[in-house]
């Protein structure tokens, strides 16, 4: 199978490139920032380039993980973040249309208001209480009307990338392995999506020609300071660190965040898909990797997959 995947040099679209390739795929990677041997820059914003690659590369199916996901940094550009995340989108989804290309594009549990009391499902209405879960949910928008092939993944709270991780829990795990006590929120519930469970399932997705809708989040909800808890109990390092836990008062940011972004799968395992595992689970699993490679280097991270069942 043929492959272009937008955003390769991110954290998940890392992940999912390397998973394909080791598992027979051929594919091509673009992104606008991480340019390196194994990625071509492009802009999605372009739309001649883009088509472009498309008529140049003919794949099998187009992964859509270039975004703006610099929360605060989108609601003080709304345009750029717009011109981003809903025009890029438009643009891929209309190739994906012309050419009758499958597409999967990458959504976000920050279409939500994050008001409800019980977790959001697929069927809930989008509210979006700041600009880049607005630029999200009109992007799901634009996709869903210009084609039907589409399969939107959304996800919460993201964990994986290893060295390009630079998200809560990389930096959490960094905070441990330095001494330093650590505070976290504790008024915020969210769901996380590890990127190498993400990448497990997609070829099995794509498989399946259910177009529509999922939820891509690994079983359970929690809050930071819980995150927490179980990074520094997954270290060893309960005896020595001490997690405090704060409200996100103390931490102000330019854009709202949601109370909640807490997501349920109810789509998976109906399409024969296995769904993700416990969040703790996969948070132990990567706690430890992580930390080893940390220490011993990044080669480490070759053979990941082949060490771990999901």
């Amino acid at each position: 199978m043929r492959i272009l995947i937008t955003g390769a040099g991110g954290m998940l679209g890392g992940e999912v490139q390397s998973y394909l390739e080791r598992n027979g795929c051929s594919v091509l990677g673009i992104d606008i920032r991480n340019v390196s041997d194994r990625v071509v820059y492009g802009d999605i914003r372009d739309e001649r380039t883009m088509r472009a690659f498309v008529l140049r590369y003919v794949p099998d199916a187009i992964l859509h993980f270039a975004a703006e996901t610099d929360v605060d940094l989108c609601e003080g550009n709304p345009d750029e973040a717009f011109a981003t995340n809903v025009k890029g989108s438009e643009i891929l989804a209309s190739l994906a249309k012309r050419f009758d290309i499958p597409l999967v594009f990458v959504s976000s549990a920050s279409v939500f208001g994050g008001r409800k009391q019980e977790a959001y499902v697929e069927d809930d209405c989008p509210s979006p209480i700041n600009v880049y879960g607005a630029t999200k949910s009109e992007a799901e928008r634009v996709i869903s009307k210009l084609t039907r092939r589409h399969y939107i993944l959304r996800a919460a709270w993201m964990v994986g990338g290893w060295e390009k991780d630079k998200k809560f829990v990389a930096k959490i795990i960094s905070q441990v392995r330095e001494g330093n006590t650590v505070r976290a929120v504790v008024d915020k519930r969210g769901s996380l999506t590890f990127t190498f469970d993400v990448a497990d399932r997609i070829l099995p997705l794509l498989q399946t020609r259910a177009f529509g809708v999922y939820h891509f989040v690994n079983e359970g909800f929690v809050t930071r300071f819980e995150i927490a808890q179980q990074i520094v109990h997954n270290l060893d390092a309960t005896d020595v660190t001490s997690v405090v836990p704060i409200t996100s008062d103390l931490f102000p940011l330019k854009a709202q965040r949601p109370d909640s972004e807490c997501l349920l799968d109810t789509r998976l395992q109906q399409r024969g898909i296995k769904p993700l595992p416990s969040w703790n689970r996969s948070l132990a699993w990567y706690v430890r990797r992580f930390s080893t490679i940390l220490e011993e280097g990044a080669e480490q991270r070759a053979n990941h997959f082949s060490e771990r069942s999901s």
